[in-house]
């Protein structure tokens, strides 16, 4: 889950010494219909500490309906008196519908898009100006308020690409402060906030933010202090996310500073010169990136990273000169202080031998770019200002830039057409270089990989980007599907001690499965957990299969879920429908069919086939759902299209008995035979029940009798549990001849079902 935070704070002036302190903490985690959040729980419950440590009376409440929402809060409400100090928190699904932000109780449905006016009634709002919950707490006349208001920054109920969409807002909406207020943001406007850190163990259960916020919730400390500190330690660890950034905003209408317990000890600022230096710095150096991301370009970075190495986004400008830049486009100045040079980083793959200028290499580098460019100015006047505490560096003029490039170097858009080039050839579609668009391409389905082009495709990308691991990954998938294992392996092994997620996952199956290595669960084990690590959804499916499993881990249900869960906040449908099915089954979870229901879907609207087929499942039997047979066909017939059998036995069974469909034998039959041609057991039995029925053919017990014996070697019991009045006599007489003929049976042909009957049956399924 990406996560969105605001922290309101309203300060009134008439606060008394003796005021009683309160805090109202609500965690929703587990909803029956919307997507259940991973560390909602956790987040909760390090406020209560932190708060009790500050001295507040805590009320903490968990997955809580609209109504016990109400009725909780409205009894916390008759503790608090005029005067008091009040926190309240939320963690949980929230929306806005452009105006006013709502939080989401657990029972809410997800509505059509023309009931945007439900929804607003089935949530509860925060502030709307007479009945939000903040409001509630204004009319009590509470001396100071503290708010935090922990929701999901994409909201649950925006749709899909190309669908209707309900007149939402993405996130929520960010209140303007009024006097004596304290509003802080855990991510700037159109940024997103982590809800973990790669290097987390499966242990962490607190968001980014929430981690670095609450260490700071302690006697002594100022609110102001805690806040900036959480700030800069959240910037600074989202930026080494591949560069992800996430700078908390805040703003301050407050006349004081707010002493959170104890003493605080109040100090003035300094006005020394080193301070006013300090300050200036900082201000120059936050100007600089700007002015940065406003060029785009390599040289405006360049300069950047060397005047502010050890500036708040120093890191971000690190991963798009690695990412992005060739290094001729890169003042040598640049590599002086670094933090490059000061922190371990995974080692490149080694170096290709360069390939044959092409003529792409003769379009303009994006250092030639630059000349149109204005930014180059502001920078120049940016770096005049400087006081001579930090290396400087100049701003080489386009042309002198373009002719420091090495006529045999590859320019940056060759690169990067080389680059979309093998992506669109045989880049995965999840790989975080193509979801975070560093590569804008599509990627390429598996059956649809066409290894005779993705292969050289791929091999003028590493020769044009030696120090790309993708292209080493995606080589060695072009390599995989044209089955040559051993170049596959090779590239798989680069790119993944060049630490691609991507690759460490293939690396992984192939060690699994022991596809042209030695098969070895201990090295698969330790490989997914280094692409889990990097948030990699894939590898955290992987992984939480292994667990389920107990292959080279102890088997653990629990830990299993945890790392379904957190792919399937990713939006990964077979995490989704695993999920599901562990809900659906009770496994490390309390048995649920609607959550189990709820995950089906979610997987079923990626288009997972088996999730499609289970959705039919639950409306068939009303798991979960209300119980309806024209949705269970629906669902039956998306999947029975795409040719799953087991979907395309139980539509011919909503056929046979007419549920959902007008009945129509001819119709089963037509299912039931495009599963048999798949091998699909009942549905060969089912033939069978046809010709020995009549139905929709004419009678034929021998035919009848060869459908069932296919069924029986196909592994199907069905046909040993019917007793003799199950059966049309003439046709088990007939089986039993056929048995006796197969040399399985010697009792008497007399069409009643005995020991001898059931025993040559079994014989065919255990043959």
């Amino acid at each position: 889950m990406r996560r969105f935070l605001a922290l309101v704070l309203t300060l009134f002036l008439a606060s008394q010494a003796s005021a009683a302190r309160h805090a109202f903490i609500l965690g929703n985690s587990d909803y029956a219909e919307l997507g259940d959040l991973a560390n909602t729980h956790a987040d909760a419950e390090a406020y209560a500490k932190a708060l009790k440590g500050l001295g507040f009376a805590v009320t903490l409440t968990k997955d809580l309906s609209r109504r016990q929402t109400l009725h909780a809060f409205y009894s916390f409400l008759n503790q608090v008196a005029p005067g008091d100090d009040v926190a309240f928190i939320y963690s949980g699904h929230g929306w806005s519908n452009g105006r006013v932000n709502y939080i989401v109780p657990t029972e809410v449905q997800r509505p059509q898009p023309e009931f945007q006016k439900l929804l607003e009634d089935a949530t509860i709002p925060l502030q709307n100006g007479h009945n939000g919950l903040l409001d509630e707490l204004e009319a009590r006349g509470v001396a100071l308020t503290i708010a935090v208001i922990d929701a999901c920054r994409d909201s649950p109920f925006l749709q899909s690409p190309g669908t209707k969409s309900i007149g939402v807002t993405r996130g929520l909406t960010p209140v303007l402060p009024s006097t004596g207020t304290f509003i802080v943001y855990s991510a700037g406007k159109g940024q997103q906030a982590l809800d973990h850190l790669p290097t987390d163990s499966p242990d962490q259960k607190l968001s980014v933010f929430t981690r670095n916020f609450v260490q700071h919730l302690k006697p002594g400390t100022y609110l102001q202090d805690a806040i900036l500190d959480a700030r800069r330690q959240t910037t600074r660890q989202a930026a080494s996310y591949g560069g992800h950034q996430q700078l908390p905003a805040y703003y301050d209408q407050t006349t004081e500073r707010i002493c959170l317990a104890g003493q605080c000890g109040v100090q003035p600022p300094s006005t020394s010169d080193e301070t006013e230096a300090e300050t200036s710095e900082l201000d120059q150096c936050s100007a600089l990136f700007q002015v940065a991301q406003q060029a785009d370009q390599c040289y405006a970075y360049s300069a950047y990273q060397t005047t502010c190495s050890d500036h708040v986004f120093a890191p971000i400008a690190e991963a798009y000169l690695r990412l992005r830049c060739d290094p001729a486009a890169v003042s040598p100045s640049t590599t002086t202080q670094t933090r490059a040079q000061t922190s371990p980083a995974p080692q490149p793959p080694a170096a290709v031998t360069p390939a044959q200028p092409d003529p792409a290499a003769d379009l303009p580098s994006q250092v030639d770019q630059s000349a149109a460019n204005p930014a180059a100015d502001q920078f120049a006047a940016l770096l005049s200002k400087g006081k001579g505490n930090r290396p400087t560096v100049a701003v080489t003029p386009p042309a002198s830039a373009a002719a420091s490039v090495a006529p045999s170097s590859p320019s940056f858009s060759a690169q990067q057409a080389a680059l979309r080039s093998c992506a669109d050839a045989a880049g995965h579609p999840r790989h975080p270089q193509l979801i975070s668009q560093r590569i804008q391409s599509s990627g390429v389905d598996w059956k649809e990989l066409n290894a005779f082009s993705a292969i050289p495709a791929c091999k003028r990308a590493a020769n044009l980007n030696p120090d790309t691991p993708a292209v080493q990954a995606f080589l060695a998938r072009a390599y995989d599907k044209a089955e040559d294992l051993q170049q596959a392996l090779s590239h798989y092994r680069t790119a993944a001690a060049a630490q691609d997620p991507m690759a460490q996952t293939n690396l992984a199956l192939m060690y699994r499965k022991g596809q042209g290595v030695t098969q070895d669960d201990q090295i698969a084990v330790s490989l997914l957990k280094r692409a889990a690590d990097q948030g990699y959804p894939i590898a955290e499916t992987q992984l939480g299969w292994m667990y389920e499993k107990g292959r080279a881990v102890p088997q653990d249900d629990a830990l299993a879920l945890s790392w379904y869960r957190r792919a399937a906040n990713r939006d990964h449908p077979r995490a989704q429908y695993n999920l599901a099915w562990m809900y659906e089954k009770g496994r490390g979870v309390s048995q649920s069919y609607s959550r189990a229901f709820s995950w089906y879907q979610k997987a079923a609207q990626a288009e997972h086939l088996n999730a499609l087929y289970k959705l039919g499942i639950f409306y068939r039997e009303g798991h979960g759902v209300s119980q309806n047979d024209i949705e269970a066909v629906r669902w039956f017939r998306r999947a029975a299209n795409r040719d799953l059998a087991k979907a395309q036995t139980s539509l011919g069974w909503m056929y046979e008995k007419g549920r959902g469909v007008q009945k129509s034998y001819s119709q089963a039959l037509e299912w039931y035979h495009k599963a048999a041609a798949q091998g699909h057991a009942t549905a060969t039995v089912n033939i069978g029940v046809q010709y020995e029925l009549g139905r929709g053919v004419s009678q034929n017990d021998q035919r009848a009798v060869s459908y069932y014996i296919d069924g029986l070697k196909l592994g199907s019991e069905t046909p040993l549990g019917w007793s003799s009045d199950s059966w049309r006599q003439s046709t088990l007489m007939a089986m039993q001849r056929r048995l006796r003929d197969m040399g399985l049976y010697s009792g008497a042909i007399d069409g009643k079902v005995g020991p001898g009957t059931r025993s040559a049956m079994r014989a065919l399924i255990n043959g």
